[in-house]
């Protein structure tokens, strides 16, 4: 995989954006293969922005002013739609489904959005800025998975280190517990950070981002499958891709790893390949290969920006 320098085009590296572009939390893709980011625009997450109860201290700035959705070219980069600007506080994850639904979860608010593709607010679980342990309440919640016949997942996340399966109106029908005392390793999340599903043989990816592994479940039973580790002592997060039955990883600074990108097959269960910018700095924070491609699209931190990674015989001329 070699980076695109030339991604995006008049967009994020030039600064030409109709909003401004602040610490990018997630990233997804829509049913035609463009990229979707969910920035903070001005706001960002410090050591203080929480208490020792996980309430979000910073309620009284408001919502965030900026647009913070950002729907992106595929192949040129550029901006073809932003919106959310007044609506969240600290973004953190980005799904888009198959019916174009985009979900997403605010750190701050403790609570996950389902919109339509039309922008049409569908869905809310949680409950606004009050952190819980509890089946109506999230603390952090980080990602969302959802499932072909409209069931999700919900990893949550900072607080709880669980992950939560819903039906496609909203009840809690499942639970995978981490951190609880008496259960085996493989079960004890340490920050659940990102999700993807493999459809097809009923997988959920999680990457565990504190234990340094992806933790593979059987999206059905919620039983454990396996656990995949070689990435480092931090894994930010993982993406499911069906060609090749290939998992796409990023790792987190650790200390002692080289910050990278991993392309991982899940058949044999080896890393057949490495990856990152020749030059720049890489702070991958979310990742995602859209259905149907090979291309791989990275959001990261200080500096904030997205990296595209192609193969190499794929390589825009």
């Amino acid at each position: 995989m070699t980076a695109v320098h030339s991604w995006p085009t008049g967009g994020i590296d030039d600064g030409v954006l109709p909003v401004t572009v602040g610490e990018i939390a997630g990233i997804s893709s829509n049913t035609v293969g463009n990229i979707v980011i969910f920035h903070r625009g001005s706001h960002k997450w410090s050591y203080d922005s929480f208490d020792n109860n996980n309430v979000f201290t910073e309620i009284l700035q408001g919502p965030i002013p900026e647009n913070v959705i950002l729907t992106l070219d595929s192949r040129t980069g550029a901006i073809m739609e932003s919106w959310g600007a007044d609506k969240f506080y600290l973004p953190h994850g980005i799904t888009i489904d198959h019916e174009d639904n985009i979900w997403l979860t605010d750190v701050a608010m403790h609570q996950v959005f389902k919109y339509s593709n039309t922008l049409q607010l569908l869905l809310t679980l949680g409950v606004r800025f009050v952190p819980g342990g509890d089946d109506k309440h999230f603390c952090s919640p980080t990602d969302v998975a959802v499932s072909r016949d409209g069931n999700f997942f919900v990893s949550d996340g900072y607080c709880n280190s669980r992950i939560l399966q819903f039906n496609q109106m909203g009840d809690l029908i499942g639970k995978i517990y981490g951190q609880t005392p008496g259960l085996p390793a493989p079960h004890v999340f340490k920050v659940p950070h990102s999700l993807s599903l493999d459809a097809d043989h009923n997988r959920l990816f999680v990457a565990d981002r504190e234990n340094g592994r992806v933790i593979v479940f059987n999206s059905d039973s919620k039983t454990f499958i396996d656990q995949y580790t070689g990435f480092g002592e931090r894994v930010f997060a993982a993406d499911y891709n069906k060609i090749n039955d290939t998992l796409y990883v990023v790792n987190g600074d650790d200390g002692y790893h080289v910050v990278q990108g991993y392309t991982f097959s899940v058949r044999t269960k080896q890393i057949i390949e490495t990856w990152k910018p020749e030059q720049g700095v890489f702070e991958p924070y979310d990742l995602v290969s859209p259905a149907g491609g090979t291309d791989v699209y990275v959001c990261q931190m200080n500096p904030n920006r997205v990296w595209k990674f192609q193969k190499q015989e794929n390589l825009e001329k």
